[in-house]
């Protein structure tokens, strides 16, 4: 019995030794595979290709053009602790401007680029901003006289369901400042609509292209707006959003056609 244990032994050393000799060579063994990483999986940037369609366009209170088809393209780059990089431009284009500075209306044109840095902080953003307005046709010579830009400071704030926003502007071109507060909220009626009701209100200073008849007034309300947009889920990155808005317009914008005005239009949204 004590021969046969040994034996039973002896033959299991050889047959492990055997192994070990086959492994040592059978060449070097494969590298192990990287641990995943996150960051490589994640996009440079991110963004949106828009088109919409306006039966008017109204900036900031004033009344462009109608029935306006814009084009627009948003980039967002990450920058790292929160920070990012925002590059935007739109292309508006109408079938008839509301004022015209060489006395023929024809077609309402608008171009509008964008660049800002902002900062989220979770339930706080913050962006520093620069806009330039390129009014080729449908306005007035004591607004924007060809082109416009102008430096600003936005915040937007999440609270329970309530989205606040505030803007303030400074005009390069002509030494006023712009002012505007927003609030507003999401409601999800389905997995793929929403009902998004917002209200606007722009205020402006040291006469900030001031469109009131008497033209006296340098500091005074621009226009109160009443938003709604059913934000429509098509696919995972489309998005269609038809909208309507009620304008009513502040004492420096005096000469609009109307005090009061509904504007209806839809948008298509890719993301990418």
């Amino acid at each position: 019995m004590k021969t046969t244990k040994t034996s039973v032994v002896t033959k299991s050393v050889l047959a492990l030794a055997a192994v070990a000799s086959l492994n040592a060579f059978a060449g070097p063994k494969p590298a192990p595979a990287p641990a995943a990483c996150a960051a490589c999986d994640s996009a440079p940037f991110s963004g949106s290709l828009s088109v919409d369609y306006a039966s008017s366009l109204l900036f900031r209170g004033i009344d462009l053009g109608n029935n306006v088809l814009s084009t627009g393209l948003n980039v967002s780059v990450p920058l790292g602790e929160g920070f990012s990089l925002s590059l935007g431009s739109t292309v508006a284009r109408g079938f008839s401007a509301r004022h015209s500075r060489n006395g023929d209306r024809g077609n309402f044109e608008w171009n509008t680029y964008s660049a800002g840095l902002n900062y989220d902080a979770g339930g706080v953003k913050v962006g520093l901003v620069y806009n330039q307005y390129d009014n080729l046709n449908g306005g007035r010579n004591d607004f924007a006289n060809n082109s416009f830009n102008e430096v600003g400071v936005t915040v937007a704030a999440t609270a329970g369901p309530v989205d606040v926003g505030a803007a303030v502007y400074r005009d390069l071109m002509n030494d006023s400042w712009y002012t505007q507060a927003s609030v507003g909220t999401s409601i999800e009626v389905t997995s793929f609509l929403k009902l998004v009701p917002s209200v606007v209100a722009g205020y402006g200073f040291s006469n900030y292209y001031d469109l009131s008849s008497s033209n006296s007034s340098t500091d005074g309300f621009t226009h109160f707006a009443t938003n709604l947009a059913a934000p429509i889920k098509i696919t995972k990155n489309a998005t269609l959003t038809p909208y309507a808005s009620w304008n009513l317009t502040g004492d420096h914008r005096a000469e609009n056609p109307s005090n009061s005005q509904l504007i209806g239009g839809v948008k298509f949204s890719v993301g990418f």
